[in-house]
């Protein structure tokens, strides 16, 4: 008698609902089942590289310039050469980071970049944005610059829906479109892709849930705030572990974006 036809699927797992204790705000957390990484077992300041966050006074012991390279073959000194020297990369890096408002944070960013060890204060007296900025388009037309598509970039155009004032329409799609050609940018999938096969990621939690704050006189009220606290997400979390399971799979399902936005 031939053995019967072993499937090359296995069935979903179950999803258990896992529930938190209340924090000293009375919030609480109940996810799909329970995560492998608590969200909020560590600070902001030390899983996130923004530079406009206000984060004390800390000097770098090297360049912070170094982050978020398209490819490993790609090195840190590939940076800077559309600059005119280290110092005027890292003032430009500065300028078109943060926002465009003066703040305590912008502040608190110009320090870290003035205190790289990269910077060289004799080449800041004849830093020029204009220069830089010419140097930077020469640069781009380049063929072997770094945005090109062995390092993964793309180049589209952009188009966005102007207002004009005193003028209304019955819908966004009449009112007059600029379009703004040659933007650099990522596939989101390789993007994803790229993130979920670094060690960066092992800890984050994929796992989206719903917040609840417990009133002093035991109410319990839903809290609507990120996306990973939404309904739709908690759904999509449950739909992408109904898929088919292959066999001897006993990998955690994610949703992406809840991956990237509980990290």
């Amino acid at each position: 008698m031939p053995s019967p036809q072993q499937s090359e699927h296995n069935d979903p797992p179950l999803l258990i609902p896992f529930e938190t204790e209340s924090n000293e705000a009375g919030l609480y957390h109940i996810y799909s089942t329970c995560p492998s990484v608590h969200p909020n077992e560590d600070t902001l300041e030390s899983v996130t590289d923004a530079l406009t966050l206000a984060g004390g006074d800390w000097i770098p012991s090297s360049s912070q310039i170094t982050e978020g390279l398209s490819s490993k073959e790609i090195s840190q000194d590939n940076l800077y050469a559309a600059f005119s020297n280290l110092t005027s990369g890292l003032l430009m890096a500065y300028h078109y980071s943060g926002t465009s408002q003066q703040s305590v944070a912008e502040l608190q960013c110009l320090t870290i970049f003035i205190s790289d060890l990269l910077f060289n204060h004799s080449d800041a007296l004849s830093f020029s944005h204009t220069c830089e900025s010419k140097n930077i388009d020469s640069y781009l037309q380049d063929k072997s610059n770094l945005f090109c598509k062995e390092f993964g970039w793309c180049q589209s155009a952009v188009k966005i829906r102007l207002p004009k004032e005193g003028k209304k329409w019955n819908s966004k799609t009449e009112a007059p479109e600029l379009e703004i050609p040659g933007v650099y940018h990522h596939s989101i999938t390789d993007v994803i892709e790229s993130v979920f096969q670094n060690d960066i990621t092992k800890p984050f939690n994929m796992i989206p849930y719903y917040e609840f704050w417990k009133s002093p006189d035991g109410h319990d009220s839903k809290v609507f705030s990120e996306a990973y606290f939404s309904t739709e997400m908690v759904e999509t979390y449950a739909e992408i572990n109904d898929l088919p399971h292959e066999a001897r799979d006993d990998l955690e399902r994610c949703d992406s974006l809840a991956g990237a936005s509980l990290a």
